[in-house]
């Protein structure tokens, strides 16, 4: 906490530090400016008392004062001008460093959490998976037990193949993944992944909204299934109660309107801007119990992206989630 807090006040004091000491050489600078004006002044004092043989000529009159008067004034607003460009820059150059600093801080947080979650991710599935096989050696089991076992190692392999999945097609998206556009049927797209995720659960949890005709857009058949399927997981994984989640279509002239709304816990305001971010979890309770790496927004994110499409995120805590999204139903 301390560290955190030197941190935080370091750029500040850095800022004041340098500040006092621009206007401490500005003071200077003023006062040696002033001192020469003085000296210029008094040696043409000297000057004209000398040539005109008077005691005290009044040097007012003359050209040479008014130039001397005018090199001081000149001076003096070069040395302001300079001091507020000197001050302003530095205060900017501060400010941007720290927040990059801030930034790098984060980010490292980020993945220093990835690498925590994604080893429990990892390592979960495949200690289930070793425990399966362990008691398949060592215990004589009927065929019902057995057939529970292998149902429950499919599922962690499928869980595991996911996660891989997920952090391949991450690093493929940063680097130079091309998406194969081409005409697909969204309705038909959409009913077989609520199928998919209704069966698993045993019940209706996604209730849909669908025209009565197929819906053709132009998209990576791969990659909108992927967007689907990641909202859809959040919406289950990120839920305290029975999950129940309305999935709405519309199809304009120029564009397609997916919308997806649960009933889960919610995205507080000052982190939806934020939850695309890559290795971003929100920082709940509720959150850090749940199983992730903060990967798949970010994946959704870079497909909507690809498509020239947007996604919108409105939600309430202990309400739920909107998640909005507008693909052009042909490629740009």
């Amino acid at each position: 906490m301390l560290n955190k807090r030197i941190r935080n006040l370091l750029p500040r004091f850095i800022i004041i530090y340098m500040l006092l000491a621009l206007l401490w050489w500005a003071l200077l600078l003023f006062q040696k400016n002033s001192a020469l004006t003085t000296q210029r002044l008094k040696v043409l004092q000297i000057e004209s008392n000398l040539k005109y043989q008077v005691n005290n000529y009044d040097i007012g009159t003359l050209e040479s004062y008014d130039n001397i008067i005018s090199k001081h004034k000149r001076q003096q607003m070069m040395i302001i001008g300079e001091g507020l460009v000197f001050g302003i820059s530095l205060i900017i150059g501060i400010t941007l460093i720290n927040r990059a600093h801030l930034q790098e801080i984060a980010n490292n947080l980020r993945q220093k959490n990835f690498l925590l979650s994604i080893t429990h991710e990892l390592k979960s599935p495949l200690a289930s998976i070793g425990l399966i096989f362990e008691t398949l050696k060592r215990r004589s089991l009927k065929s019902d037990q057995i057939k529970e076992l292998a149902e429950s190692g499919l599922s962690e392999n499928k869980r595991l193949e996911s996660q891989i999945n997920n952090m391949l097609f991450a690093t493929r998206l940063e680097e130079a993944y091309k998406f194969n556009f081409e005409e697909i049927d969204l309705n038909k797209m959409i009913a077989g992944i609520s199928n998919h995720f209704n069966s698993i659960h045993q019940h209706e949890i996604i209730k849909l909204d669908l025209p009565g005709h197929p819906i053709f857009i132009q998209a990576d058949v791969e990659g909108i299934r992927s967007v689907l399927v990641n909202i859809i997981d959040n919406a289950i994984k990120y839920n305290i109660q029975k999950p129940l989640i309305h999935l709405k279509v519309n199809q304009g002239e120029h564009s397609t309107e997916i919308s997806i709304k649960d009933n889960g816990i919610g995205i507080p305001n000052a982190e939806l801007e934020k939850v695309t971010d890559k290795f971003y979890r929100v920082g709940s309770e509720e959150t850090r119990n749940t199983k992730g790496t903060g990967l798949g927004l970010f994946i959704v994110k870079k497909i909507i992206d690809a498509h020239s499409g947007r996604i919108a995120f409105y939600s309430t805590v202990d309400v739920g989630t909107k998640v909005l999204i507008t693909i052009p139903n042909k490629r740009i």
